[in-house]
């Protein structure tokens, strides 16, 4: 099964919008949007959901630093 990393966020209260984006890129992350900040997160958008049709999706903790969104087929 071959996964593919769809999204991330990362939480607001552990990071600030510049530590975040270091994070992401830090991590080898090129995200395909800029950031949409919400109430509790930073959201990167990694591959673009149209590409994914027909794809599971599937939430991963990242501990205290967010979550990713995984696709699979």
């Amino acid at each position: 099964m071959v996964y593919v990393v769809q999204s991330i966020s990362l939480r607001r209260d552990k990071f600030t919008r510049a530590e975040a984006f270091k994070w992401i890129h830090d991590h080898g992350y090129k995200p395909i949007k800029d950031v949409h900040v919400c109430s509790h997160f930073y959201m990167y958008r990694l591959v673009d959901p149209e590409r994914l049709a027909g794809a599971r999706f599937r939430s991963v903790d990242l501990g205290s630093a967010g979550r990713m969104v995984l696709a699979y087929m």
